[in-house]
């Protein structure tokens, strides 16, 4: 089959949907508008089911870019339709994201917002600009693990908890023998789980030291950091993802890729200040978040 093929069964199949949707609410009565506004609800989770039905086979038979364009074309046609349910900006980012990945990756993506827009219609709940990623709290699984310089033969101390207050805290102390000197902590997150949003937020708190938040994608070695500076009482730190520097065992190159939320796989945090006393970071939440 070739493209112009996929093309035809994607305008076949949505189009006539797209226009029953577009169609205005001519009716005033307020019973009548949530009629018409849940029947359009209903509308866009059938046009997800199609979209679904028919990209499956197209990615398990290797036509990841058929697949890739059919749930491009179901997003931006439901995307004037989801006020309330998602921020068009979450929309736009994603599609722009998939646009810098190969067919594969792209499809799996545009896929996951469709998944999260088809639950959050079902449920009658909606997508937030600003997502929990981790609250610690006791419902929620913990599954931080700390990352130090004896894996290059440094002796320096560091450990994870989840406290009684129900807030994560990262503590331990450096060492700067056998050319060591970092502690970090980090968890791994479900795939595309920052797919379409711009940064993360953090609420912490800690001992005026400097740490950086940090996160890794597949590829090995390498990760994306932004240093802050702690205080004792709680603040609330926004990271772009842009503005995140990437670092490949503690170089940084002057020129490198910018990261971008679907390709996250894990956060964490890192202290390296050549500081020989005791540190201490709280953290109480982290979000991510639509600018």
């Amino acid at each position: 089959m070739n493209k112009s093929y996929y093309s035809f069964i994607c305008l076949s199949v949505f189009v006539p949907i797209y226009f029953f949707l577009s169609a205005p609410l001519v009716s005033n009565s307020e019973q009548q508008k949530t009629k018409t506004k849940n029947l359009q609800r209903d509308q866009i989770t059938t046009l997800i089911e199609k979209a679904i039905n028919l990209g499956v086979p197209l990615y398990n038979s290797g036509s990841h870019s058929a697949c890739r364009d059919v749930y491009n074309i179901t997003l931006q046609a439901i995307s004037g339709f989801t006020e309330g349910i998602v921020s068009q900006n979450l929309i736009t980012n994603a599609i722009t994201e998939t646009e810098l990945r190969d067919p594969k990756n792209g499809a799996w993506l545009l896929r996951h917002i469709l998944d999260e827009i088809y639950f959050a219609v079902k449920e009658g709940t909606s997508i937030k600009d600003n997502k929990i990623v981790f609250d610690f709290s006791g419902q929620s699984p913990f599954e931080w693990f700390s990352v130090n310089d004896n894996v290059m033969g440094g002796i320096s101390k560091g450990q994870v908890e989840r406290t009684k207050q129900e807030t994560m805290k990262f503590l331990g102390r450096l060492s700067l023998k056998n050319n060591g000197g970092f502690s970090s902590v980090r968890s791994q997150i479900p795939d595309f789980t920052l797919a379409g949003y711009d940064g993360l937020m953090l609420k912490i708190r800690g001992d005026d030291r400097y740490y950086s938040v940090l996160v890794t994608t597949l590829e090995r070695g390498r990760t994306w950091q932004t240093k802050f500076k702690t205080s004792t009482k709680w603040q609330i730190v926004k990271v772009p993802f842009k503005k995140m520097q990437m670092s490949v065992m503690g170089w940084r190159p002057n020129v490198s890729p910018k990261i971008t939320g679907n390709r996250i796989r894990a956060i964490g945090f890192i202290i390296a200040d050549k500081n020989e006393t005791p540190f201490t970071l709280e953290v109480d939440w982290i979000k991510a978040y639509i600018d």
